[in-house]
């Protein structure tokens, strides 16, 4: 296995900043050389021995720095590379993850899709009875009953196929199924016009 292939993006830039410090502290390091290389430059040149030692160990010194320069800088452009190389295959893997993912929501949403559908289909023989056994009551009542029970009852009643997403045929059968215009008020305005109804139905009986 590579040196580098375990490396994140993370990784990169913890290294680029050590390398950058690096180059720092090397960087200060040549700025004191300087200095006592002036410091012992006049007497060198003057012949005077330890001068001339001191200043060939300081030009030794300063020329392995600058060695060490030359190859962070070498260092740091390629881990600059690692960085944007590893970056895009990190996108890159991100991208797959979030459609597998997706890809797996749309399977989980698809079962759910279906069990629905299957609950419509199975509910169907109660909507029509429930729609009968309303339309009856209406029946029951007619005209001269009261005509704002009736009105609202036949509203509610108009409204609970479109709200289900069904169209009913002429015996009120299921012809054509349209989830997607599910709407819940008209089934809670239906709720309340059947207490109603039903209150009304009581209250004719009792009198």
């Amino acid at each position: 296995m590579s040196l580098f292939s375990t490396k994140t993006s993370t990784d990169w830039n913890e290294t680029i900043q050590a390398l950058e410090q690096q180059q720092k502290d090397a960087q200060d390091e040549l700025a004191s050389l300087g200095e006592v290389r002036q410091s012992h430059q006049l007497a060198a040149a003057l012949g005077d021995a330890a001068a001339i030692a001191a200043l060939s160990d300081t030009n030794r010194k300063r020329l392995n720095i600058l060695n060490r320069v030359e190859d962070l800088t070498g260092a740091l452009s390629q881990a600059q590379g690692k960085l944007a190389q590893t970056q895009e295959q990190e996108a890159q893997k991100a991208k797959l993850d979030k459609a597998k993912n997706l890809e797996m929501a749309v399977k989980t949403y698809l079962q759910k899709c279906q069990k629905v559908d299957e609950a419509m289909e199975n509910i169907q023989p109660l909507l029509v009875e429930y729609l009968t056994a309303a339309q009856e009551i209406v029946t029951l009542l007619g005209e001269d009953g009261d005509s704002l029970t009736v009105h609202d009852l036949r509203t509610a009643i108009q409204k609970l196929p479109g709200a289900c997403g069904y169209h009913f045929g002429k015996q009120m059968g299921l012809t054509d199924l349209s989830f997607w215009r599910v709407e819940t008020r008209p089934l809670v305005e239906l709720a309340q016009v059947r207490v109603k109804v039903v209150q009304k139905i009581a209250d004719k009986l009792r009198a």
